[in-house]
């Protein structure tokens, strides 16, 4: 496969939601588990979409400070609509 014309931003988020979980799925091995979790809880939020933005206006008071509070902040606010 070749990613060459495909921007950072696309592959953070080809990574964190679909390569990402994939592996936390498929990996037996622990040292590969526990990167991918320190990854996730450590590396910056990606760039903001619609749902975000929402979730922003809804709840000031949290801060989306990683990976991990904004798939959490996407997730809730999906729920939310629902």
């Amino acid at each position: 496969m070749n990613f060459e014309g495909i921007g950072i931003q696309r592959k953070e988020e080809m990574f964190f939601n679909i390569i990402m979980p994939f592996m936390m799925v498929y990996s037996q091995d622990d040292e590969v588990q526990n990167s991918l979790r320190f990854m996730f809880e450590n590396y910056p939020p990606l760039s903001e979409n619609r749902v975000i933005k929402s979730f922003k206006l809804s709840y000031p008071q949290v801060k989306i400070e990683n990976a991990k509070t904004y798939m959490g902040a996407i997730l809730f606010q999906k729920q939310s609509i629902v």
